[in-house]
């Protein structure tokens, strides 16, 4: 399958993106149909409406990705090592980083779906 680098309706890079609302959660955790273990990832940019993860270009799960996508996804607190919330949430965008520090990943974000 080939995965092509795509953008947000708006065009825009993840430095372009807007970080205004606080966001409560550190990490979240995917279970993917097609992936045999599940998948803990830090959230990028938190203090944000856009939560982000950093996935590797070649990890496997990104062929499992799309834009508009809803999944069910565990989202843990901040300041908790217990707490989580079961969310829905939809892949807003998936951006290519070409340069600078996070060469050779993803940046996929999500809109939390009922918050």
């Amino acid at each position: 399958m080939t995965l092509h680098a795509v953008r947000d309706q708006a065009n825009r890079s993840v430095s372009e993106i807007r970080w205004e609302k606080p966001n409560p959660y550190y990490s979240v955790e995917f279970s993917l149909k097609g992936l045999e273990n599940d998948h803990l990832f830090r959230l990028r940019g938190t203090n944000s409406d856009n939560k982000c993860v950093l996935i590797r270009e070649d990890s496997r799960m990104l062929s499992l990705l799309k834009i508009g996508d809803v999944l069910p996804l565990k989202f843990n607190l901040k300041n908790s090592s217990c707490l989580s919330e079961h969310l829905n949430a939809a892949i807003q965008f998936i951006i290519r980083q070409d340069d600078g520090r996070f060469k050779g990943h993803y940046f996929v974000g999500f809109e939390i779906l009922g918050e």
